[in-house]
């Protein structure tokens, strides 16, 4: 993933320092003029290179104040008076004694046009990351030291310098990528900062032999304070990139979470996993549930209801529905249906069949199905459309028949084939009951 700093417009300017572009400003105009620094396309944190910086060889980029893009933070004139600077280093070799190493800055010290730079510096003999002000009137200097950490060489490390002239705040905030920990240090200045018409460099000041030896990566500028969570998403390359809450989709979209791939064809909206989770059009979800049109799914013990044809696959159970149906705990289907489960095949059509082992049973209207708790499956049969007015019913032996004698006639007459509803129970094991209701 990468950063997207396109839509920010508090950010002036975005050095990626890779090879071939590695003065280009690739959010501004700030195109800097570069001076012996080399790409390294082997050692990098984004992109395809890192700009390769060597003190001994005196390595620096800059761009005159003139040039800067107007808003660009500390251009002669700015009253804003805020920046944010954050870039990834790694150094060749740290400072020892008094020696001072920057990384970037608006500084000119013989011409007193001291402003803001990021520098490594040696603090009695140890390395720390430090902010240098340059106090009213560019004469004067204000260090302020991070001493959470000891940067070391051949170590990758993404520092942030924020400072608010407002209030004199500042921050720096270090992510070590080997130690992966995260340090900074906050506070306020004894003065307030101030603004000239320095040069902007990378790797060095206007004036001084503070030459840079490392390897830098991304480097961006702000005209405004980055929080501790913003600093945090450029570390970690997610700068700008869509939140992780409800999605909207206009058009065809493929969403993968884990193991679950969904498509959806046409809007749909989707909330968070165990929320309920609404589809405005056509939508097919490959997953535990296959729906394949309008569909209204509540959380997974609530209540289901399919407006349209729909097919169910969960756990062992499969269920096809080929009209509008609700379904409940209890499983009652209220329209024609197909229903599957474990070794048990049953199906209800406007004239179902059910058929179960080597028993076939024939229900003439649709059926009513409730599965009590004990897995069985209930319906009751109601009295037939249709008869054979010439025959009678056997209660006994569960059949019709033609009766041989002029009574049993005349009373197939009066009233055969007329019976009370009756209940049909299916077990889970197969058997079937029947009983008058």
């Amino acid at each position: 993933m990468a950063n997207d700093f396109s839509s920010d417009a508090n950010c002036k300017a975005l050095w990626n320092l890779d090879n071939g572009a590695l003065p280009t400003d690739s959010k501004g105009t700030n195109t800097l003029v570069n001076t012996g620094v080399t790409a390294d396309t082997g050692d990098f944190q984004q992109g395809d290179a890192s700009g390769l910086f060597v003190a001994t060889d005196t390595d620096y980029q800059t761009i005159t104040d003139t040039n800067l893009d107007a808003g660009f933070p500390l251009k002669n004139g700015d009253t804003n008076k805020k920046i944010s600077v954050a870039c990834w280093v790694k150094f060749t070799s740290v400072p020892v004694s008094s020696q001072f190493n920057c990384l970037l800055s608006k500084w000119n010290s013989s011409a007193t046009k001291r402003s803001f730079g990021l520098f490594n510096r040696s603090s009695g003999g140890v390395a720390r990351f430090s902010i240098l002000l340059g106090t009213p009137g560019g004469a004067g200097t204000e260090i302020i030291d991070d001493s959470s950490m000891t940067p070391i060489a051949d170590r990758w490390y993404h520092v942030a310098a924020t400072f608010q002239d407002s209030d004199k705040s500042y921050r720096i905030r270090i992510w070590d990528d080997v130690a992966l920990s995260t340090t900074e240090t906050t506070g306020t200045s004894t003065n307030h900062m101030n603004v000239g018409s320095a040069a902007f460099l990378l790797g060095n000041t206007s004036d001084g032999d503070f030459f840079l030896d490392a390897k830098l990566d991304e480097v961006v500028v702000f005209d405004d304070i980055l929080t501790p969570d913003e600093i945090d998403d450029i570390k970690d390359g997610v700068y700008g990139a869509l939140p992780e809450i409800t999605k909207t989709f206009t058009a065809d979209a493929n969403i993968s979470q884990d193991n679950v791939l969904k498509t959806f064809t046409t809007q749909a909206n989707i909330s968070k996993d165990n929320e309920t989770k609404t589809f405005t059009a056509d939508a097919n979800i490959k997953a535990t549930k296959h729906f394949t049109t309008d569909a209204n799914i509540a959380k997974d013990d609530e209540t289901k209801t399919f407006t349209a044809d729909v097919n169910i696959h969960k756990a062992d159970i499969i269920k096809t529905f080929t009209a509008d149906v609700s379904i409940w705990t209890a499983e009652l289907l209220s329209a024609d249906a197909n229903l599957s489960k474990d070794d048990v095949l049953k199906t209800f059509t406007a004239q179902a069949n059910i058929s179960q082992d080597d028993i076939l049973s024939t229900l003439v209207i649709d059926a009513h199905i409730r599965a009590p708790l004990d897995d069985s499956v209930a319906f009751v049969l109601p009295r037939p459309d249709a008869y054979d007015e010439d025959k009678l019913w056997d209660e006994e032996n569960k059949s019709w028949y033609t009766p041989t004698s002029s009574v049993g006639s005349e009373r197939a007459k009066q009233g055969g084939g007329r019976y009370h509803r009756q209940l049909v129970v299916i077990s889970d094991q197969g058997e079937i009951y029947i009983g008058d209701l």
